[in-house]
């Protein structure tokens, strides 16, 4: 026996079997020997080795958590029901057991909870009721339970016991998160669940290799189909239509289904799909539909990354949704909810459904065959981002986040696109909402009244004419020339207040300034009318005696008016227009165009909140939890 703690000798072979920490007791010598440190002996053991491991972390990857530098030492890989996970033990150089759980695209460290003890009495009865309490005054939900088949090791690692497979039970108490371990009936451990982001590991030292996969032969056609991604990857449709998945390792057909189904695709199988800066690659597709209402069809890109894992494109009436599977999450109570708030957002239950897949090629994360009816789904929206929460009967709660994604993104990738119908779900808002468009509206029309006040405190309104006109009794039209004036601004408007005494009848009046110097002209043109009446037994008028007109932007300079009017002869001699009169106002302030420009300026805020309405409504047309209503829905 060697004298340094972590290196013994092989009693097989002679060679030194390091163990790679002093919390490790289990090891794999070059020879293919396992053995178990019992204090300083060694005792033999029979457990698979991993052979040819295509996984991105190693033995001797080393990384950083919390400040803390960490190397990878081996795994013992945990093979479930239709799912495997990596439990990589980790040296934290404090002599306390850790793990790094890696999976699916999921990464969690394991921190060893020495204060929680629980016995397998106290396991059975949380086993029937899903409930356990692991704190004084806390208590853990079940949320997932995980029933080992059996495990393959790598490295030097730290287990409990020599049994070939361990159950786990995956708890959550609020936001806390705990996982217990049961080795053996009595070897049960429970850790910390701390869920992290890949790239805040710092990983060094990590496998470049690419996956293989491993090839299975097709009962029916005899073809053989690599699943690229296996282990993980449970679940596969051969190229002749046939379903199989694995059950306890053994290749089974599930059904032949897709009979002849066939589905547009976007995405070719092994094209690469970029998003936010990863390059996944296409290794499934599923077409799925609501069991309760087959109107509602969707498609669903399986992606895979290696270091990222599974993410799940999903495309529904031209709209993208790019969702994957989380471990820090909403509470077990949120998902009871009609609504919870999550980071300072609030979501909204938008449907519950359960779903089958009509159609299928590729490969799957797990067994998506057998999930049929099982498995009960709600989407809780908060645009754009979406928390959709599977939960089964048998394999649990499971979370997963999504975020609404721009077809302009995949459109460069995929070439052709569904077109985009209705308003998705978890589709961005319009770009304000109805309290900025109000403030925004407010600060407009202040700035704009501000303007407007400058502007006439400027304006020198100075009467240029002031007469009373009279006609010729005998003439329809007639004509007057003004004396010349002056117009001393740069630019400025003229004001025509116009007044004739119509009576059931028409006057009209064109006015042309004309420029003593140039000859320039501008013209305008206004008409007066007014009529009245009784109609069945009601009196009735339209029309005013009194109109204004304007021309705008005339440069200064010496002008005069030629003023021409006309009027209707058609009348009787008390109703004809035999005078009128006109003010002509140089520089005047314009209320008409201020409270015009006003109007507009109010009507934004209204045009917008019945457009935000109206999108909203759409949102929620096919929502059963709706608060709109909706005549044919």
């Amino acid at each position: 026996m060697g004298t340094i703690t972590n290196l013994y000798t092989c009693p097989t072979c002679s060679r030194s079997i390091a163990f790679g920490s002093p919390v490790n007791n289990m090891a794999i010598c070059s020879c293919g020997a396992v053995w178990e440190r019992r204090q300083e002996r060694l005792e033999p053991l029979v457990l698979p080795i991993i052979d040819h491991s295509e996984d991105y972390i190693q033995p001797g990857t080393t990384g950083t958590w919390q400040g803390k530098t960490f190397i990878v030492t081996g795994r013992f890989r945990a093979w479930f029901d239709e799912t495997v996970y990596n439990y990589w033990s980790i040296d934290m150089g404090d002599s306390r057991k850790w793990y790094l759980g890696e999976g699916y695209g999921l990464y969690a460290i394991y921190e060893l909870r020495e204060s929680a003890i629980i016995d397998r009495h106290a396991l059975q009865r949380m086993k029937g009721a899903n409930r356990i309490m692991l704190e004084a005054n806390q208590s853990f939900d079940m949320t997932r339970r995980c029933n080992g088949r059996y495990l393959d090791i790598e490295g030097a690692f730290y287990k409990p016991g020599g049994s070939q497979k361990v159950s786990t039970y995956e708890c959550a108490g609020g936001i806390k998160k705990v996982e217990i371990f049961e080795y053996a009936p009595d070897e049960i451990e429970v850790y910390t669940l701390h869920p992290v982001a890949v790239t805040t590991l710092n990983l060094q030292h990590t496998r470049d290799t690419e996956r293989t996969g491993k090839s299975f032969t097709c009962n029916t056609c005899g073809q053989a189909t690599t699943v690229r991604t296996y282990p993980y990857a449970q679940s596969w449709v051969c190229t002749c239509g046939d379903r199989y998945a694995l059950q306890n390792t053994t290749q089974v057909k599930r059904s032949s289904e897709n009979n002849g189904i066939t589905t547009t695709c976007y995405f070719k199988l092994g094209s690469p799909v970029k998003l936010f800066d990863i390059t996944y690659t296409v290794i499934g597709f599923a077409s799925k539909v609501d069991y309760n209402d087959s109107s509602a069809t969707w498609r669903e890109y399986t992606l895979y990354n290696k270091v990222q894992g599974y993410v799940f494109l999903n495309e529904s009436d031209g709209h993208w949704m790019l969702l994957r599977e989380m471990q820090e999450t909403p509470t077990v109570e949120d998902a009871k909810k009609h609504a919870f708030y999550y980071n300072n957002k609030e979501f909204e239950i938008f449907l519950q459904y359960r779903s089958r897949i009509l159609y299928a090629q590729g490969e799957f994360p797990g067994n998506v065959f057998n999930d049929d009816y099982d498995a009960l789904a709600t989407d809780f929206i908060s645009q754009p981002d979406i928390w959709s929460v599977e939960q089964h009967f048998t394999e649990g709660t499971t979370w997963y986040y999504g975020q609404y994604i721009d077809k302009s993104l995949l459109r460069k990738q995929a070439g052709a696109m569904p077109y985009a119908r209705g308003v998705a779900p978890a589709q961005e808002k319009m770009r304000a909402d109805m309290p900025s468009i109000i403030r925004a509206m407010l600060v407009v029309l202040g700035l704009f009244i501000l303007v407007q006040y400058a502007t006439v405190s400027t304006n020198s309104e100075k009467e240029l004419l002031n007469n009373t006109f009279t006609l010729s009794d005998s003439t329809v039209t007639q004509t007057f020339i003004s004396d010349t004036f002056k117009l001393k601004k740069w630019k400025s408007n003229l004001e025509f207040e116009i007044a004739a005494p119509v009576d059931n009848t028409w006057f009209e009046l064109n006015a042309t300034l004309v420029n003593a110097a140039t000859g320039d002209e501008y013209s305008l043109e206004q008409g007066i009318e007014y009529y009245h009446g009784i109609s069945d037994g009601e009196s009735w008028s339209e029309g005013s005696t009194r109109e204004s007109a304007y021309l705008s932007s005339i440069p200064g300079g010496t002008y005069f008016l030629q003023i021409s009017s006309s009027r209707d002869m058609n009348v009787t001699s008390e109703n004809t227009v035999r005078d009128f009169q006109l003010r002509v106002v140089n520089d005047s302030p314009m209320y008409r165009n201020f409270w015009l420009i006003g109007l507009i300026i109010v009507l934004w805020p209204v045009i917008m909140l019945i457009m935000n309405h109206y999108y909203e409504k759409e949102r929620w047309r096919h929502s059963p939890y709706s608060k709109f209503s909706y005549e044919n829905k």
